[in-house]
This record gives structure tokens, sequence and C-alpha cells, in this order.
């Protein structure tokens, strides 16, 4: 509860609605699929973390791609290679595991899409069990606190 408070008081904003500190099986992306990153561009850095269950039978990390306003991933200048990147964490089969990426965003990038992948890059082919996602406008991905607009618990 106090690392909760610390995050509180620092005024930590969970940009992603909808999360959860319950599991929820998914196939590929992360349950808030494409993050809006539009008031937060221009050289602002963006950490995003997730406890990941992984029930697969290969090991798997996070994999992030930049996007324009039209969700198009962006590319390097000249190569057009997407600008993407990966956790330096895996979850290895049977193993659980709070994992994060952290990314510069430059005026270009209005969205970023995190996705659970294998560690080889691949996609899913197997569910995996995913919780406590967050995205923090920050180098660190902390740890999970609801979006000020959920409904946490209590009466519906």
């Amino acid at each position: 509860m106090t690392k909760l408070m610390q995050y509180l008081t620092l005024g930590k904003l969970n940009l992603l609605k909808g999360t959860s500190n319950q599991y929820q099986s998914t196939k590929s992306t992360t349950s808030n699929g494409y993050i809006d990153c539009a008031n937060y561009r221009n050289q602002y850095w963006l950490a995003y973390g997730a406890t990941i269950k992984n029930t697969s039978s290969k090991p798997v990390k996070l994999k992030y791609v930049l996007a324009d306003p039209a969700k198009a991933p962006l590319t390097q200048p000249l190569y057009y290679i997407p600008i993407q990147g990966y956790s330096n964490d895996t979850v290895n089969p049977g193993e659980e595991a709070d994992i994060s990426v952290i990314f510069q965003m430059d005026g270009n990038t209005w969205f970023v899409l995190v996705s659970v992948v294998n560690a080889d890059g691949s996609a899913l082919s197997t569910d995996v069990q995913v919780k406590n996602e967050r995205a923090y406008q920050s180098h660190d991905a902390g740890i999970w606190t609801p979006n000020p607009t959920d409904k946490v618990g209590g009466d519906s």
C-alpha cells in the first residue's frame, strides 16, 4: 500500500483505461490495444508495464510499435523499417513476472501498440494471462494503479 500511496502522491496517472489487477487471457495484444499518446508527444518518455503469466510453451516478451494518427506504423527514414522495440525481460513457460518497455516519442508519435509476443518476435499461438497493465509518462513503469475514470470494486 505504501508504494501505491507514493505513486498517487507523486501524481502518477495510469494512462490506460479499463485495466485490472485480475488476470485476463490474451493471444496477441494488451487489453487496451493502441495507447493514445497525442498529448504526450514531442520527446516525452512513456513506460508500459504488465504482469504476465506465461501459459504458453515458449518464452514471451513485450513488443511496442510507434504509430501515426492513422495508426500506421512509423518508419525509420530511408529504410521504411517500423520503429519498434522489445522488452529486455522475457517470461518463461509456467512463470509469472512483471515486465516493461520504455520508449521515447517524437512529434510524429500519436499511438503506441504494445503486445505480448514470443521471445523470437513471432505472434503467440496460445493465450497468456495479463494483469496490472499500466502506462505512465515516465522512465519508470512503476506499480499498477487504476485510471481515475475506472470503477474499481464496490457498487456498480
